[in-house]
């Protein structure tokens, strides 16, 4: 589990200075630029300030796609030119943020936390991304130059799926939605290390398994300090009233105050009990699934 460089750096700075705080990549800051609507698809890699300065620009949305943050001069020119607050540029290079939504009344600033799953070391590490949410225009900044945006980026670019028909708030939470997703690779791997431990426990109990067990605690202390707070920032999500999100894209299924004879949309009696049946069985096929794998 790699750690964040200490903050000692940051100390009598005043407000807003941009100093990174995290570990150090080898790989240069890189920006591409997704605009997508009516007119299709299209990308730029490296746009220049003109265009930038611009965004959000013609009838569609826009997805502006920051790897790497260590490089702190291209950070602040680029929170410069998309007008964002000093203190936001500041979070954005901090990379041990915890999870939070921040409404700047123009635009939503939210930092999430990915777990990426090393196989061959049987550990993770966290990612930062922060999130800037506006109208027609989204930008992601991810720590590293990593892959768990990449399978998005695709989807998108392609011009397949509901992505390209929608706008930058359900853009925004696919992200979310991958980054939620590389929980489960992790419980996965922690789970079988657990599974590992038991087994060592009562085949040869000693030092290295008490030392195992140890480890396996600190690895979901630190699991939990990431998924935890995720939990407010999608709740302050769920609750933002400047409609920067759609009431569409809201997470949630309500069957209380859906004061409809049947389903809505749909002339079919059975509707309501369907899909109450279906919110039954996806329930008992999640606590199985759960227990089986020991998780609680």
């Amino acid at each position: 589990m790699s750690q964040p460089a200490r903050r000692s750096r940051k100390a009598s700075l005043p407000p807003g200075t941009l100093v990174h705080v995290g570990q150090r990549h080898s790989q240069s800051t890189t920006i591409s630029l997704i605009a997508y609507g009516p007119e299709g698809v299209s990308q730029t890699n490296d746009p220049g300030d003109q265009v930038l300065a611009g965004l959000p620009a013609g009838p569609g949305q826009a997805w502006l796609r920051v790897q790497g943050l260590h490089e702190v001069q291209a950070i602040g020119r680029l929170g410069d030119l998309l007008g964002l607050h000093p203190l936001v540029q500041e979070d954005i290079v901090n990379a041990s943020q915890r999870p939070k939504l921040e409404d700047y009344g123009a635009y939503l600033y939210l930092v999430v936390k990915a777990l990426v799953w090393d196989q061959q070391a049987g550990d993770y590490r966290q990612e930062q991304i922060s999130l800037v949410l506006g109208r027609d225009l989204l930008v992601s900044i991810e720590e590293s130059h990593g892959h768990l945006l990449e399978a998005v980026a695709q989807r998108l670019s392609n011009g397949k799926g509901r992505l390209p028909g929608q706008g930058v708030d359900y853009l925004a939470y696919s992200l979310i939605d991958t980054v939620v997703d590389s929980f489960f690779e992790v419980l996965e791997g922690l789970g079988d290390q657990v599974e590992a431990v038991e087994e060592a426990l009562l085949a040869n109990p000693g030092k290295e398994v008490l030392k195992s067990l140890h480890l396996l605690k600190r690895r979901a202390l630190m699991l939990r300090r990431a998924v935890w707070p995720l939990r407010e920032v999608i709740n302050a999500l769920e609750r933002q009233e400047g409609g920067l999100v759609r009431p569409a894209t809201r997470l949630l299924a309500g069957v209380y105050g859906m004061n409809f004879k049947h389903m809505p949309e749909l002339e079919w009696p059975w509707g309501y009990p369907a899909v109450l049946m279906i919110m039954a069985v996806s329930a008992a096929g999640m606590l199985y699934y759960f227990r089986r794998k020991k998780w609680f």
